[in-house]
């Protein structure tokens, strides 16, 4: 909210400029453009790779914090999860609740510290949408020798082998198209969505971890991929449900 203040204020103040906000809706103002991502789109797919991975069958979330963001990225997850593997288990945790601030998305030695227990507990496979907390949970997947999920931005590196994949929001792709429409002169304001369509959200090219991913499944997620681009799948967006987005354009 505190960036939604600075952009309203001096959108007002400069007119003859043009603002972009990334990853918070914002609509109502001729000179700002603002986009969000259809990370519960990517997120399925994450959920279905780790159904057909699983070897426990028990799956994790740990979210940093218990709100409707980090809640899309869950429902999207375990959309995927069960639509691969109906009878799998999932566990779930938050790291942090909305009256705790931000403290969720800044403790990695908790992020760890919940990790390894859910690893413990049979968990072969966490998604960690949890900010510097999930450096940590890909840390315990590495001490666990178990996968992880990365998120937000390509994570494999960091622990190469265990990091299954990583869903992210293609934010260069999003300001890079935005940016060429205005380029060519066309006025554009409001919202904008991006999702697997408009390449704005994708896993990574898993790098370190294709070899240990059947030819199989690989194609599986690709078919999965094409298949809720062409709306032949629906995932549930949350945040569009609870009426924190706005409609795509």
């Amino acid at each position: 909210w505190e960036y939604r203040h600075l952009v309203e204020k001096y959108a007002v103040l400069n007119p003859e400029r043009i603002f972009l906000i990334n990853d918070f809706p914002m609509d109502g103002f001729d000179n700002v453009i603002s986009t969000v991502f259809a990370q519960h789109e990517a997120s399925f797919l994450a959920g279905a790779l780790a159904g057909w991975m699983t070897k426990s069958g028990k799956i994790g979330f740990i979210g940093g914090m218990d709100m409707p963001v980090i809640r899309s990225f869950q429902t999207g997850f375990n959309e995927g999860a069960k639509f691969s593997n109906p009878n799998i288990e999932i566990l779930e945790s938050f790291l942090s609740t909305p009256d705790e601030s931000l403290s969720g998305f800044n403790n990695p030695a908790l992020g760890f510290s919940t990790a390894s227990r859910m690893y413990q507990n049979g968990a072969d496979i966490i998604f960690g949408p949890a900010g510097l907390s999930g450096n940590g949970i890909i840390q315990a997947a590495r001490r666990h020798q178990k996968y992880v999920i990365g998120v937000d931005a390509d994570q494999d590196h960091m622990a190469q082998g265990y990091v299954l994949t990583s869903v992210m929001k293609r934010l260069d792709k999003a300001i890079i198209s935005l940016l060429d429409r205005i380029y060519n002169k066309e006025k554009i304001t409001g919202t904008y969505s991006f999702g697997l369509k408009e390449n704005g959200v994708s896993l990574t090219p898993m790098t370190y971890t294709k070899k240990q991913i059947p030819v199989e499944i690989q194609e599986k997620i690709a078919q999965l991929r094409q298949e809720i681009i062409d709306g032949k799948i629906h995932v549930t967006n949350t945040l569009q449900i609870n009426g924190e987005t706005h409609s795509s354009r």
